[in-house]
């Protein structure tokens, strides 16, 4: 089941979760994109030209638990909240063609409604309507999350399979509880104890 169990948030945690992400398999925080693209004017005017106005109704999250993210200055106002109230932040990136990306939209839905949203706050990120965010983040491959705590990109992983939506819901309900117990645990930056799930057979 892609269910998650009820389960007191305080229990003791497992060893804190510390930052490891592959660029190059799952994108990076685009609030910290490299200067070659955030000063390249031309190109972001021309990625966000040919974005849709808004994503998709119809392949768009309906959850009152999930919110949607287009521009730069959203995700960043979402990671300034979360951080002001000791939250996490969870953002899935999809595709509106996507088969993955369908296929695990009930799934990411369920997690949001249930336990660990007391904890985190759930947003997703079309890639046709959020092509300049998308380019900051060096998204090119989707359904993928990206896990914050304190405003820190903490983990990243694909989603396009059940195994790798179960990984996810489990390092997401770890991390949930090093941050109740100990907020400062989860914010370490040293880089290489938590492995990066990558993607074995994206949809685009």
């Amino acid at each position: 089941s892609l269910g998650i169990q009820h389960r007191a948030w305080c229990a003791a945690p497992r060893a804190a979760v510390t930052s490891l992400v592959d660029t190059d398999r799952v994108g990076r925080d685009p609030c910290h994109a490299p200067p070659w693209i955030t000063e390249n004017h031309e190109l972001l005017a021309e990625l966000a030209a040919a974005s849709t106005k808004e994503p998709k109704a119809a392949t768009a999250s309906s959850s009152a638990a999930i919110s949607s993210i287009v521009h730069l200055e959203d995700l960043q106002a979402a990671l300034t909240r979360a951080q002001a109230n000791n939250r996490l932040v969870v953002v899935k990136y999809y595709a509106p063609q996507c088969k993955s990306c369908l296929s695990m939209k009930r799934p990411f839905e369920r997690v949001a409604e249930g336990p660990l949203g007391a904890r985190a706050d759930f947003y997703e990120v079309e890639s046709s309507a959020a092509k300049v965010l998308l380019a900051l983040g060096n998204i090119d491959k989707t359904p993928l999350v990206h896990v914050y705590a304190g405003g820190v990109l903490q983990d990243a992983c694909a989603i396009n399979n059940k195994l790798l939506f179960e990984e996810f819901t489990s390092s997401l309900m770890n991390l949930a509880q090093v941050m109740c117990r100990e907020p400062a645990m989860a914010l370490q930056s040293s880089r290489g104890s938590m492995p990066t799930r990558g993607p074995s057979d994206f949809d685009i």
